[in-house]
């Protein structure tokens, strides 16, 4: 008799994947990838030392005593793991029952909360975030979901949403509901992140990444900040030797004192090319809207978008044709790439 391939569960056989800016655009030598928020430059590393790789990584817990440092919290609260995905990925497997539980997000925002919960098996709420990402508190509290995801800024209009609506969230929700706020764009806003929140309230927990701000994208490094009773359970499930030596390494000397310099020189220059570069595109005879970003990209609706699109992709450039958001079509989202691409953009569309 022949065998067939045996059929994957029914929540993989109806998943609806995420799609990466990578599935969509393999990366070229010659190509401009501004389609993953990914960072236009990275600190200039020292050579890695590979040691004896015959041996698994055993130095995540120097690498979670600096992002501990970093982000002013006790080593105790801190994991380290594979970025904000597989953070995802653990806060739903640590607090939710399949079949059983829900999860909420506000929409429109990142797609990733929503396949790792179908993968799961656990249902998905979703409510409106407005264009500043405010939403009805009361109405997210009363939800039931047992872990309420809010992406914070905002992927993908670049909006953050008040402290005060986090807190009052926080403060409203059940004591068995947990708030995950995704701060993977923090370092571009100036406003407070929910860390200052997690010492009142132990139901909170904070996602974080080195992919954006750090340019640590192809290392894939995160980190969840929590309560150390949420970090103890979230350990119970994390892979063993989440993290290779390499980018372990690479970390680190990102969360030294010349990286973390370089970090803050980063941060500003992505600011300032991103702030020009919009003064620019609103004025685009086919820009219908553009959303005020605090975050190292950019959300615009336009007039023929997918002409825009192909306009560039044609050059070699590449940008992220978005779903349709608050009801209308025709959004596109610019990462902010260096002076030079963002102007050789400007050019090709006539800004």
């Amino acid at each position: 008799m022949k065998k067939t391939p045996p059929p994957a569960s029914d929540a993989i056989v109806s998943l609806e994947p995420y799609t990466s800016a990578r599935m969509l655009n393999a990366l070229s030598p010659d190509g401009v990838y501004l389609d993953a928020n990914e960072a236009p430059r990275s600190f200039g590393f020292p050579p890695v030392d590979l040691g004896d790789i015959r041996h698994y990584a055993d130095d995540k817990a120097s690498l979670e005593e600096a992002y501990a440092s970093y982000a002013g919290r006790k080593p105790d609260d801190v994991l380290g793991m594979r970025g904000v995905d597989e953070a995802v990925d653990l806060v739903i497997r640590a607090f939710c029952e399949p079949k059983e539980d829900s999860i909420l997000t506000f929409t429109p925002t990142y797609g990733g909360y929503a396949a790792a919960a179908a993968a799961h098996r656990v249902e998905l709420q979703k409510m409106p975030f407005g264009k500043d990402s405010s939403f009805d508190v009361e109405t997210a509290a009363r939800s039931g979901a047992r872990v309420i995801f809010l992406c914070r800024p905002n992927n993908p209009t670049g909006s953050v949403a008040s402290l005060a609506d986090v807190q009052a969230l926080a403060e409203a929700v059940p004591d068995r509901t947990v708030v995950a706020v995704d701060e993977a764009y923090i370092e571009f806003t100036e406003e407070a992140s929910a860390l200052t929140l997690l010492d009142r309230y132990p139901n909170i927990i904070i996602m974080r990444t080195m992919s954006k701000a750090f340019g640590l994208a192809g290392a894939h490094v995160g980190f969840t900040i929590a309560h150390p009773d949420v970090t103890d359970a979230m350990k119970k499930i994390i892979n063993p030797y989440p993290l290779p030596d390499p980018c372990i390494q690479l970390a680190m000397a990102s969360l030294g004192s010349e990286g973390l310099a370089f970090l803050k020189e980063a941060v500003g220059s992505i600011r300032q090319t991103r702030d020009s570069f919009s003064a620019k595109l609103e004025k685009h005879s086919r820009c219908l809207e553009l959303l005020p970003s605090e975050t190292s990209f950019l959300a615009g609706r336009f007039e023929d978008a997918q002409g825009i699109y192909e306009r560039l992709r044609a050059e070699k450039i590449f940008i992220r044709p978005l779903a349709p958001m608050y009801g209308e079509g025709g959004w596109l989202r610019f990462t902010i790439g260096t002076t030079e691409e963002m102007d050789r953009i400007a050019a090709i569309l006539g800004l």
